[in-house]
């Protein structure tokens, strides 16, 4: 049940980008440091994405992306750009979308937090 809710999560995560206007150019990306959910373009800007889905609440979803997490977060984006040279002239941006799922409605919210995380 956990793997189908954070495959809903990562696909209405896709539809709510591309609503907002970005070109998603890669899915779980994959390195030997960890995965990335969703990497897109808008405006000159390079956005890795981090989806978190939960059944509970938005704090449960964002504890869940420790510092650790982020720093595997960030070398495979490095991994991803130095396999991408022309990806490498554009603005890099760390963002974290979570998916909450009602349970009473059974609807979801999508929270987006923009450059969540930084590389330093």
């Amino acid at each position: 049940m956990k793997q189908n809710l954070g495959r809903l999560g990562e696909n209405l995560s896709q539809k709510f980008i591309i609503q907002k206007g970005y070109k998603i150019i890669a899915t779980n990306y994959y390195s030997k440091y960890g995965e990335i959910d969703i990497i897109a373009t808008k405006n000159n800007f390079l956005i890795f994405f981090e989806i978190k889905t939960r059944s509970s609440n938005i704090e449960t979803a964002l504890s869940s992306i420790s510092f650790n997490k982020q720093k595997k977060i960030i070398k495979t984006a490095a991994i991803f750009l130095s396999k991408h040279p022309l990806l490498a002239d554009m603005f890099t941006q760390f963002d974290v979308i979570c998916v909450i799922k009602n349970k009473i409605s059974n609807s979801f919210e999508i929270h987006h937090l923009e450059d969540a995380f930084r590389t330093y």
